[in-house]
């Protein structure tokens, strides 16, 4: 009686494992191309990895990747939505350097980040495109309205995209919040990073872009 209990046991823990394995497994599962690995010091998890935000303690570090040096370095080929619901290649960016931040509403380490990007739009808007890509549905909350809505409320004048479809989030790997990609005019990404960034590692990236 006691080995059919053990079997009857064995057999429940081999179909419990075998349901958290399989999604993992599957090649039909939605597998991230990440550009983005590295946690750094201030962070928010996006819907897709967790509802729950977290913050790690750690500081800023360039993001290594899985990919192959050309693939790591070269910008996706991915789309953009602007306010109007109007579809742009994000490469029609490049006529600039570019500098890519993931953001959205809900998440505070965003908040206390985005006063910089105006900051350094305000002084290189005319050498360097910043193109502020709001995490559309990064939770259900997460709308293109109330997007809009919280740059109007701060009265931010960068230029504000929407990644209606997640196809950046899943293209970078960008599933924490803030995530900061840097690009050369020739679209070569020089530098990523997750997590909020400082002034002297933004002052860094910019100066390394306007230097090739």
């Amino acid at each position: 009686m006691k080995k059919l209990w053990y079997l009857v046991v064995a057999l429940g823990l081999i179909l419990v494992g075998s349901a958290l394995v399989y999604p993992l497994l599957s090649p039909n599962s939605p597998q991230p191309n990440p550009i983005l690995e590295t946690p750094s010091h201030e962070t928010s998890k996006t819907s897709s990895t967790s509802s729950q935000e977290s913050q790690a303690n750690d500081t800023n570090q360039v993001l290594e990747t899985t990919q192959t040096a050309a693939q790591a370095n070269q910008l996706p080929d991915t789309r953009i939505w602007d306010s109007k619901g109007k579809s742009h290649a994000l490469k029609d960016q490049l006529d600039k350097p570019l500098v890519i931040s993931f953001w959205a509403s809900w998440c505070p380490p965003c908040q206390e980040e985005m006063p910089l990007f105006q900051d350094y739009f305000d002084q290189y808007g005319n050498q360097i495109n910043f193109v502020m890509l709001n995490a559309t549905e990064s939770k259900p909350s997460e709308t293109v309205e109330v997007a809009q809505k919280y740059i109007n409320d701060h009265q931010f004048t960068f230029p504000v995209y929407y990644d209606r479809q997640q196809e950046n989030q899943v293209a970078y790997g960008a599933m924490v919040l803030p995530s900061t990609i840097f690009v050369n005019r020739d679209g070569q990404v020089t530098a990523a990073y997750r997590g909020q960034l400082t002034a002297e590692t933004m002052d860094a990236e910019l100066k390394k872009l306007l230097a090739n």
